[in-house]
């Protein structure tokens, strides 16, 4: 099994922005739902709406909660990582 090299400092920033974006984007995707119909009121057309939802809500958790640490944390690791000689 081949050993992955360490992440650049490019992947990082960009995976991290990535997860940015996508949170953004699903934000977009809620501001046209009928969001509160389909809380209030789920009928059989709402699993999509409410799959939205979820995915935004657990997202937004991530991006506020873990992200910040999980940036510095490769940051770190990244920046005090060995080069072999």
């Amino acid at each position: 099994m081949k050993k992955r090299p360490p992440p650049g400092i490019l992947r990082i920033v960009v995976e991290f922005i990535a997860v940015i974006l996508l949170q953004l984007a699903l934000a977009y995707g809620l501001m046209h739902v009928r969001l509160l119909d389909h809380l209030l009121s789920p009928g059989k057309d709402s699993g999509g709406a409410l799959g939205v939802i979820t995915a935004f809500l657990l997202l937004r958790m991530f991006v506020l909660l873990f992200a910040p640490g999980w940036l510095l944390a490769r940051l770190w690791l990244w920046r005090t990582r060995r080069n072999p000689a």
